[in-house]
């Protein structure tokens, strides 16, 4: 209790910017995977990951289902998939988060696809970037065939600094608005 935790996370040895010293986790897969009750942090999650795929997997009860970071190194996870998952919280945190670099210090996550996923019953009133997808500083994003259902304040969130994005053939229902 209280600290954070990742169920299954694919990451570098370090945040210096020498890919050869700290190279990205690249061409890795979590495939059919059950994860459950990480109310501490990630289920599925990289850091800085190229061609990274999460694909098939049920998620249940994280406070971040599953996450595309930078971490603190400055450049974003690129080519990455996050297809066909079934993610369900209880309103702890985050459904999925494709997140880059800050335009300022790091480069965006690039060419990251979100698709076919089914995703219920997250977002955390007060906690930043929550929502059931939430995109930030991302370049060339497909967030297609997601079905949201009954998730707090926001289904997708382009938050900040989102380019060339695709947002097409999702469902939207029953979103819950705090405080009503």
């Amino acid at each position: 209790p209280g600290g954070a935790g990742y169920c299954v996370t694919f990451t570098r040895r370090g945040v210096a910017a020498d890919f050869n010293v700290n190279p990205r986790s690249k061409n890795c897969a979590a495939v059919k995977c059950l994860i459950e009750d990480n109310i501490y942090w990630k289920g599925l999650d990289t850091h800085v990951g190229d061609n990274i795929a999460f694909e098939d997997n049920i998620v249940n009860n994280c406070r971040i289902s599953i996450d595309l970071t930078p971490g603190n190194s400055g450049f974003g996870p690129i080519n990455c998939r996050i297809i066909n998952n079934q993610v369900n919280g209880t309103f702890i945190g985050s459904g999925i988060r494709v997140s880059g670099a800050t335009e300022v210090v790091g480069e965006a996550a690039r060419n990251n696809i979100v698709a076919y996923n089914i995703i219920k019953n997250v977002g955390l009133p007060g906690f930043i970037n929550s929502a059931a997808i939430v995109l930030q500083n991302t370049e060339n994003s497909v967030v297609a065939n997601n079905i949201i259902e009954e998730c707090r304040d926001v289904g997708i969130w382009t938050r900040l600094g989102n380019k060339n994005f695709v947002i097409e053939g999702n469902s939207i229902r029953d979103i819950i608005v705090t405080g009503k």
